[in-house]
């Protein structure tokens, strides 16, 4: 089993393919969290949305106020 940490800001022009690609890369057994530090963007929606479609997709949300 492999776990994949990708940590985003602000990345709505590129996660949605960033996601597609380590998708396209991994088996089912392995794992993907998203840690969304605080972002002002659509990422948060973008993210929500593709991990609807994957069992093996954890987001987290990193409030920092």
């Amino acid at each position: 089993m492999l776990s994949i940490i990708i940590i985003t800001y602000n990345s709505e022009k590129y996660i949605e393919n960033c996601l597609n690609s380590v998708y396209k890369n991994i088996s089912d057994q392995d794992e993907v969290f998203v840690i969304d530090n605080n972002s002002q963007d659509k990422s948060v929606n973008i993210v929500e949305y593709i991990k609807n479609n994957k069992k093996n997709l954890y987001f987290i949300k990193n409030n920092n106020n």
